[in-house]
């Protein structure tokens, strides 16, 4: 079994209707947590190209 970091096992939900709050926690949080997750009110306001944006503020994984 793959011994997991604890600050691996943090996702944090990106919860917004705007790409740039989501955009600069990212950026806060970039290497500190294991991943994202993006809402759909988040995809629905800004569209998918947020999952680019996040990546280069980045987020390594990123779930939807």
């Amino acid at each position: 079994m793959k011994n997991i970091l604890s600050h691996e096992r943090i996702l944090v939900a990106l919860d917004y209707d705007t790409a740039e709050p989501a955009i600069e926690l990212t950026r806060r949080l970039a290497g500190k947590v294991g991943g994202v997750k993006v809402g759909l009110e988040l995809v629905n306001a800004v569209g998918f190209d947020i999952f680019a944006r996040l990546t280069d503020a980045g987020a390594t994984r990123i779930f939807y």
